[in-house]
């Protein structure tokens, strides 16, 4: 089954409109999503994660597409942001609590398992404010696991990350993938770690989709994701 369908979607603003876009993201795959600047990738994962309306279109997730159905399959997705969400005085398992709390997970069993998926072992006093940027953004990503969620969707998961926490992040992303089947949908500027992850890109510009190919068709065209990207945009000026 398909964990994400996209259908004729739109999004207008007074300035600027998203779409249409038709988009498919079969289960256990990473989609990269590439676009500069103000190119509609934010407003989509809104859309995606149900915090704005479409203007016209459809989004389905799990196969569900009513507005019951969209609300129970969106408890399988979770979103990590570009930035820390957690609260900054606390340790990383008070915060891990708070999430089981509001969301009505059994936190005996979710934090330990969450904090090991990750790799984020902390002396339970430790608050996050002490953290490394590498600690906090694991932090991220074990909150968006609790639930034993489904989809996870990144918005430039390795922002203001040293190299070794760039490559650490990264590597994360991939076994998350290869051994717990996580699907997932990555916003991204730093195209060559996304390359070692990615199945597929989709390239959008300006509230346009421009293209979706896989990885192995972008390998053959180009000799990286970078240069291919590149191609694609002097394309695009012409």
């Amino acid at each position: 089954m398909n964990a994400l369908e996209l259908q004729g979607l739109t999004k207008h603003y007074k300035d600027f409109t998203l779409g249409p876009l038709d988009l498919t993201l079969p289960g256990g795959t990473i989609c990269g999503l590439i676009g500069e600047n103000g190119a509609g990738k934010s407003t989509l994962i809104k859309i995606v994660l149900g915090l704005c309306e479409p203007s016209s279109g459809s989004v389905e997730l799990f196969g569900g597409k009513s507005k019951k159905e969209l609300s129970l399959m969106r408890t399988r997705v979770g979103y990590v942001p570009d930035s820390c969400g957690a609260y900054q005085s606390l340790s990383a398992a008070e915060n891990l609590r708070i999430r089981c709390a509001e969301w009505g997970l059994d936190e005996k069993r979710e934090v330990p398992r969450v904090l090991g998926l990750v790799g984020l072992d902390v002396d339970e006093k430790k608050s996050v404010s002490s953290f490394s940027l590498g600690m906090k953004r694991r932090l991220d990503i074990a909150t968006a696991l609790l639930g034993d969620t489904d989809v996870l969707i990144f918005d430039e998961p390795a922002n203001g990350l040293d190299p070794l926490g760039i490559e650490s992040i990264w590597a994360l992303i991939g076994r998350l993938n290869r051994e717990q089947g996580k699907t997932m949908l990555i916003s991204s500027h730093d195209l060559d770690e996304l390359a070692s992850v990615a199945t597929s890109c989709v390239f959008i510009h300006d509230g346009e989709l421009l293209k979706k190919e896989s990885m192995d068709v972008i390998r053959d065209e180009a000799p990286s994701l970078k240069e291919y990207y590149r191609r694609l945009m002097k394309a695009v000026s012409l």
